[in-house]
């Protein structure tokens, strides 16, 4: 006979859950079974609090995070400026760099204009072309 679950052990259940705590160990806390916890992660109704409660903590930590910025972004200053380690220097204003105009990103752009693009293999041309430029050396 599987035991009904209440709210409160429901919570419970979500709360450990978060934590990041071992299904089998919720189980063992709860005094259920963990085929039954299984079929819970598998509610809808479940889904969305743990969704909800995920979108919750992803957005306090980013407003910590935000909060103590100008922090951080110091603390990478006095690296930059003057740490004894080449190394941490060179990765500290790469960061502030990266931070200010963006990491570089290499980018090809072609255009074809006589519709020579329409269902052909590039690859599989290449490869013949470099072949037949193999064969004739």
């Amino acid at each position: 006979m599987k035991k009904k679950m209440t709210e409160e052990m429901i919570e419970e259940f979500l709360v450990q859950y978060i934590e990041g705590e071992r299904i089998v160990d919720i189980a063992t806390s709860l005094k259920i079974g963990k085929s039954t916890l299984y079929e819970m992660l598998k509610d809808p109704d479940i889904v969305k609090r743990l969704e909800k409660d995920r979108c919750y903590v992803q957005n306090q930590t980013r407003a910590m995070l935000m909060r103590d910025a100008s922090k951080y972004v110091k603390a990478i200053q006095s690296i930059a400026d003057s740490s004894t380690d080449v190394r941490s220097k060179l990765r500290a204003n790469e960061l502030l760099l990266s931070h200010i105009i963006g990491l570089p990103q290499a980018r090809i752009e072609a255009t074809i204009t006589d519709g020579s693009n329409v269902d052909s293999n590039v690859l599989a041309h290449l490869f013949a072309d470099d072949a037949n430029a193999n064969e004739e050396q």
